[in-house]
């Protein structure tokens, strides 16, 4: 070696090209299979850059026998916030899976969250739901990237609008954007690329596709509110002054629109709009 120094190292699936780079001292996070594609078996080239711009002899590993050498004894910290318990242990199997050993911090709330994150200053990660209570349509999130800027954010969430994508992945802490519906590959994609100080860029497309954006009228988004308060159509009808037929024709329209079945697909959908 004649004391070169390694100053990054870098990781390529050899069957689909994607890579991943990190600093000597970092875990790598490989497993079993690729985490971009999920489809097939993680075959990777570990090339070690040293300081004077030459590159070490390369080798090809699988994860079952890859033991990184340089791996940090300190535990990584990784907070996961949701306002469901279930989610949040989902989320956790997922997280303790890829990052072997990790500190996992629990928040149910936008107040927890930013405990959480002033009280373990070290934590590399923050898995964040946009829709939890005391998040305020996302102006705690941008709280937190004032008082951490350096914690990277990925949001899993339910919100998945245009107009709350954009918003969100404009907050320069926010590293992806996963729908709570999306593949676990995806979300294994996200946590990968955030934690190497990457940005995966949101496509509608991949997680939606085929659906049109959606475009519902004054009165219709009105009746929709209602019906997500539990109101039956004559119970709307007389809130609103019209008879239960054209109450029956907007939910017709309505339903068409959403590209759903019943009153009960419609009002959940009703937190896909802010």
């Amino acid at each position: 070696m004649g004391g070169r120094r390694i100053v990054s190292r870098t990781i390529t699936c050899v069957l689909c090209m994607a890579r991943l780079s990190s600093t000597p001292g970092a875990p790598m996070h490989l497993r079993p299979r690729c985490a971009l594609t999920d489809t097939h078996p993680m075959q990777y080239e570990l090339k070690d850059n040293i300081a004077d711009g030459e590159t070490l002899a390369a080798s090809s590993h699988s994860p079952s026998t890859a033991q990184p050498a340089d791996a940090p004894s300190q535990r990584p910290c990784v907070i996961v916030a949701d306002d469901h318990a279930l989610v949040r242990d989902g989320i956790r199997l997922l997280v303790g899976h890829m990052l072997h050993g990790a500190e996992i911090v629990d928040a149910h709330d936008g107040d927890s969250l930013l405990r959480a994150a002033a009280q373990h200053a070290g934590a590399k990660l923050a898995l964040v739901d946009l829709n939890m209570p005391g998040m305020e349509k996302g102006y705690r999130l941008a709280e937190l990237a004032r008082q951490r800027p350096q914690l990277p954010l990925v949001v899993i969430s339910a919100l998945t609008s245009p107009e709350v994508v954009r918003r969100t992945m404009a907050i320069p802490t926010v590293h992806a954007f996963i729908p709570k519906s999306a593949p676990q590959a995806h979300t294994c994609a996200a946590i990968e690329a955030a934690l190497q100080g990457l940005k995966l860029p949101y496509v509608q497309s991949i997680f939606s596709p085929g659906r049109p954006d959606v475009t519902l009228t004054p009165r219709m988004e009105e009746i929709r509110r209602l019906v997500q308060q539990g109101m039956s159509n004559k119970q709307i009808a007389n809130t609103l002054g019209i008879s239960e037929g054209t109450v029956k024709n907007h939910m017709s329209e309505i339903f068409k629109a959403l590209q759903v079945s019943n009153r009960t697909q419609a009002a959940q959908l009703d937190t896909d709009r802010l």
